[in-house]
């Protein structure tokens, strides 16, 4: 059982680095060309890239409960909520 506990935190902090990554370059383009963005929300291959950050970000909070609660104290939680 430790094994998988082991496992599924290094995947949860993979998908937290996967995931500031995303969202660094989604970020970085809105800012360096944002009249191609709105051009991407209509486009079939580029819009989904969107939604998905919203997903991920869902990941994110279902891995805090799971991998951070139990390690961390629920301080996580209240630390979640004062920032945002």
């Amino acid at each position: 059982m430790h094994h998988d506990s082991l496992l599924g935190t290094i995947f949860f902090l993979l998908n937290l680095v996967i995931y500031a990554v995303n969202l660094a370059m989604v970020t970085s383009r809105i800012y360096l060309y944002p009249r191609v963005v709105i051009q991407s929300f209509y486009d079939e291959s580029e819009a989904i890239w969107f939604p998905v950050l919203l997903l991920g970000f869902s990941t994110i909070i279902l891995g805090i409960v799971i991998y951070g609660i139990p390690k961390c104290g629920v301080g996580v939680t209240e630390f979640a909520v004062l920032t945002s």
